[in-house]
């Protein structure tokens, strides 16, 4: 009788929790961009916007957006005994690099070259992908705008966001 009773109840857990997934799928949002505008990342750990790297989605009301983007870094030239260091950033503004990391993602990410590397000219390019995501709370209905910024942190070579896509995916609030 017991086991019977688990059973039931387990089978109800189930079906709540669909009928509440199903409910909540119906209304996400989802917005996507995508780019092949290589953007010089200036020396001198500058938040630089990716030539048109934006994602805009329309939103219902109060809720989460999570935007994620696929990025191509590329470096050209690399000197031994140097460190080459590039970040990007999901932004809410065209200058946002801030990094918030278990709190709203992995917001930021990017790689680097060790000052051991042996040397390479400006006629090789280093393509290395990475995927960088961001989870914002909104309070309220409308278009929402959301930027992927890039910053040197370190180097001497030539670094781009070579290209890149976005998506943004909106999850209202229940």
């Amino acid at each position: 009788m017991l086991k019977e009773k688990r059973s039931q109840m387990r089978n109800f857990y189930v079906l709540l929790m669909s009928i509440f997934l199903l409910n909540a799928c119906m209304h996400v949002n989802v917005s996507g961009w995508a780019s092949k505008t290589k953007t010089l990342l200036p020396a001198g750990n500058v938040c630089t916007n990716q030539n048109g790297g934006q994602v805009s989605i329309n939103v219902s009301g109060r809720g989460k957006v999570t935007v994620t983007a696929q990025v191509m870094l590329g470096l050209k030239r690399h000197t031994s005994g140097e460190i080459d260091m590039m970040m990007v950033h999901i932004g809410a503004s065209a200058t946002d690099c801030t990094y918030n990391a278990p709190l709203e993602g992995y917001n930021q990410m990017g790689f680097s070259i060790p000052k051991d590397e042996p040397s390479w000219s400006a006629s090789v390019v280093r393509l290395i992908p990475v995927t960088v995501s961001r989870t914002f709370t909104v309070d309220s209905a409308g278009s929402k705008t959301f930027y992927l910024n890039g910053r040197r942190v370190a180097g001497i070579g030539n670094g781009y966001i070579w290209e890149s896509s976005m998506q943004a995916v909106y999850y209202p609030e229940m």
